[in-house]
């Protein structure tokens, strides 16, 4: 079955969906006893973050060239070989 929304409402909480490559991937917060809808909305905001849907949104924005893509992956891989030979952030 597939999500035509975002986002939908979940009993007890909040849900999100996030697809990738055809896949279905849900971000669910359930409400503990004496959580308010405050804390929720807090939980459901550090999961979106921590699970990276808004990094996949804002990149899926508009469309990239493959060969841009690549170029890019490049870069981002000379520079991390680059951070770890010089041991990181000291």
């Amino acid at each position: 079955m597939s999500i035509g929304r975002a986002h939908k409402a979940n009993i007890g909480g909040f849900n999100l969906a996030k697809r990738e490559k055809g896949g279905v991937f849900m971000v669910l917060v359930k409400k503990g006893p004496g959580d308010s809808d405050d804390a929720l909305i807090r939980k459901f905001s550090r999961k979106v973050i921590s699970e990276g849907i808004l990094q996949e949104a804002k990149r899926r924005q508009f469309h990239l060239k493959p060969s841009l893509a690549k170029k890019l992956k490049q870069e981002e891989s000379r520079r991390a070989r680059k951070l770890w030979a010089t041991g990181g952030n000291k």
